[in-house]
């Protein structure tokens, strides 16, 4: 039973770029507040878009590959639900160490 539970998983994995239904082209925002209490709020939004601009790499560094993103690119609107995910760094954390 946990072998098959193993290959269960494991195909699920392999195959979820097939069947998940993902942009291709991907918008990126990139938001400051500065709050009254002295600590500024920096907010990364990740968002589907229908733009074909030129893409820039954001968040690449020496260890980790960037991501390539179409910098403030207006939002693509459906009709169908999408998911929403929200991810926190947690305090003291930055959005680029996540990307």
């Amino acid at each position: 039973m946990i072998k098959l539970l193993f290959c269960f998983i494991n195909s699920f994995i392999l195959l979820f770029p097939l069947i998940a239904n993902a942009s291709e082209h991907i918008g990126f925002k990139r938001i400051h507040s500065d709050i009254h209490d002295g600590r500024p709020l920096d907010i990364a939004v990740w968002y589907a878009t229908n733009n074909k601009q030129n893409s820039i790499t954001i968040a690449d560094n020496a260890i980790f590959d960037g991501s390539e993103v179409i910098a403030d690119a207006v939002p693509e609107i459906k009709n169908t639900k999408s998911p929403l995910i929200l991810l926190s760094h947690g305090y003291g954390g930055s959005w680029r160490s996540l990307s």
